[in-house]
């Protein structure tokens, strides 16, 4: 499937087999913590100082260079890492020419869905083989952690080690207050602790969008949701406005409306950022190699854009 996120395998590099190397640079660099993962020599990392300029234009220099075979498409190169001393999410960044000097590209192309996986071949070669990683299906269960309401539940492997979910469940139990379970419990933030304040253009002309009509049934969802968030405190009347946006309202799977606010108008007097959030995929790379991965939902999932219409 054609795609532009950046082509992560797994290759024998000398005799270790090492995962997240990503192929995406015209330099080849392999970290010092890699290399002691690998039981390197240091004595073997000759002193080299050069500045390497990244994505995001910080500079880092190198602390030398190392030879390191690597093992693809059934043959062995000596490669010249250039070697930094800090930590990322990939243990090597290869370079495309390198890689592709070593096997067929037509042959190596994967998805970020799938795994390159190098297995002995006779007479001590190797092979590139494609496959899909099937993920593992683990059975959640759910565990009530507020003694006062049984509906107040959080959902933890049930394959876990006995001792780490208890652990797990003695924690919730134990800071059940931190959590929201409905709009009440989230009274807000002191501006004395933390103020949040919008980048918005001063040389940018507000815009009053015009009032769109709602159909009677979206209508009473508007105001009921009003009612609920003046009676938590979380929002205020304002009178005499600068900018207006309309409120989208969209059903939901659950059969429950959600609303939303149209800042389109609003989006176009903010300064666009240079870099882009990173995409999902090297999020989930960066979790490989801890022993535990939590998920929390925020409350009802609420996004107020127009992004939650698409």
């Amino acid at each position: 499937m054609p795609h532009n996120n950046c082509l992560v395998v797994e290759l024998q590099v000398g005799d270790v087999e090492v995962s997240r190397i990503r192929i995406n640079s015209s330099v080849n660099v392999i970290f010092k913590e890699t290399l002691k993962n690998m039981d390197f020599p240091d004595s073997e990392i000759k002193p080299y100082m050069e500045s390497l300029t990244g994505f995001t234009e910080d500079k880092t220099m190198t602390v030398g260079t190392v030879n390191v075979p690597i093992y693809v498409g059934g043959s062995a190169r000596m490669i010249k890492f250039l070697v930094l001393n800090k930590l990322e999410i990939d243990n090597t960044i290869l370079g495309t020419q390198t890689i592709s000097r070593q096997c067929h590209l037509t042959e190596c192309k994967l998805s970020l869905a799938r795994t390159c996986i190098i297995g002995p071949c006779q007479k001590d070669s190797f092979s590139v083989v494609s496959e899909f990683a099937q993920p593992k299906q683990s059975l959640v269960e759910q565990v009530g952690i507020d003694p006062t309401n049984p509906e107040r539940c959080v959902g933890i492997d049930a394959e876990l080690d006995k001792d780490i979910w208890e652990a797990l469940v003695n924690f919730f139990r134990k800071n059940v207050a931190t959590f929201a379970w409905s709009i009440d419990g989230m009274p807000g933030i002191s501006p004395e602790i933390t103020c949040h304040e919008l980048n918005v253009d001063s040389t940018y002309k507000p815009i009053k969008q015009k009032k769109r009509k709602l159909e009677p049934e979206k209508t009473r969802a508007v105001n009921d949701e009003i009612k609920k968030l003046l009676k938590a405190g979380s929002i205020m009347e304002v009178r005499y406005l600068d900018w207006l946006a309309n409120l989208l309202v969209v059903k939901k799977k659950n059969r429950k409306w959600r609303i939303c606010v149209d800042f389109t108008d609003l989006k176009k007097a903010f300064p666009k950022y240079s870099f882009p959030l990173p995409h999902i995929d090297p999020l989930v790379e960066a979790t490989a190699g801890n022993e535990l991965l939590s998920f929390m939902d925020a409350f009802l999932g609420i996004q107020s854009d127009t992004d939650a219409l698409r």
